[in-house]
């Protein structure tokens, strides 16, 4: 059987192995065992997608809304509900990343396919990388507003 009778997207690569999964039972229960961790943190990350887009469209209507019907907002417009702006469209992108692992991990087990499981590595190294670029904007971003506060103030620490 060649690759491209195989079910699901092709791996990125040529002559991709075929066959029978040569990891341990140890390495596929683990895979078993991590399912549940990624639903649940998809769940989590799927209300927080909807609540915090909720707060934060929310609060862009009102801004619009008093930059037209006045009075005129005064600084600062960033704010608690603004930042959801930003971390909902990224939580959101996390949960889909999570579900393709709970899928793709899932697969891995079932069928025990050498396939499947680098599906599922490929699918965990993807949330794994969606996690570091979070956390490095979840820290840059407050940075940035306390920066971006202080030069519009003029209100410098000390």
């Amino acid at each position: 059987m060649t690759h491209s009778q195989h079910a699901g997207s092709p791996l990125p690569y040529q002559n991709a192995p075929m066959g029978a999964v040569v990891a341990s039972e140890a390495a596929l229960q683990a895979l078993r065992k991590t399912r549940p961790w990624a639903m649940a943190f998809a769940v989590l990350l799927f209300m927080y997608a909807a609540a915090g887009g909720a707060v934060g469209v929310g609060w862009l209507i009102f801004l619009v809304y008093r930059f037209y019907a006045g009075p005129r907002l005064t600084p600062p417009f960033i704010n608690f509900a603004s930042i959801n702006l930003l971390f909902a469209p990224i939580a959101l992108a996390g949960g889909l990343l999570a579900v393709a692992y709970f899928r793709a991990a899932g697969r891995a087990y079932w069928r025990r396919s050498s396939d499947d499981l680098e599906r599922a590595s490929i699918a965990l190294k993807r949330l794994w990388l969606w996690a570091g670029v979070a956390t490095i904007v979840l820290i840059a971003f407050p940075v940035c507003i306390i920066l971006v506060g202080m030069f519009i103030t003029h209100d410098w620490p000390g």
